[in-house]
């Protein structure tokens, strides 16, 4: 079961690097088994200070917000999506496609 959710982990890490480019923000996507979440700065975080710097607790509210007046569940308040044992590659593309919109709204 974890190669299952680290391998959806990698879908929804590709999937919000994707909407990055799409969007053209200069931004990252962390990779740490299932979990995977926005670094809001180009190179990802190698201590505490710059990942303070790679986060904005008002974007991470709002995203938050957004996403659950939609019915999905943005995990990790630091940080974003967490892969469960119970998702499927289904539940990542609809947390994607959510966050595409999301993004689409904040950037414009």
């Amino acid at each position: 079961d974890y190669e299952r959710i680290t391998t959806l982990g990698q879908r929804l890490a590709d999937g919000l690097e994707r909407l990055f480019r799409q969007h053209e923000l200069p931004w990252q996507a962390f990779r740490l088994g299932p979990r995977s979440g926005y670094c809001l700065e180009a190179t990802l975080p190698r201590n505490g200070e710059q990942a303070a710097r790679s986060m904005d607790t008002d974007f991470i509210d709002a995203r938050r917000v957004y996403c659950a007046n939609r019915g999905v569940w943005d995990a990790v308040l630091s940080a974003g999506p967490q892969v469960s044992l119970v998702h499927t590659a289904a539940d990542i593309d609809r947390y994607l496609d959510v966050a595409g919109e999301f993004l689409a709204e904040v950037v414009a």
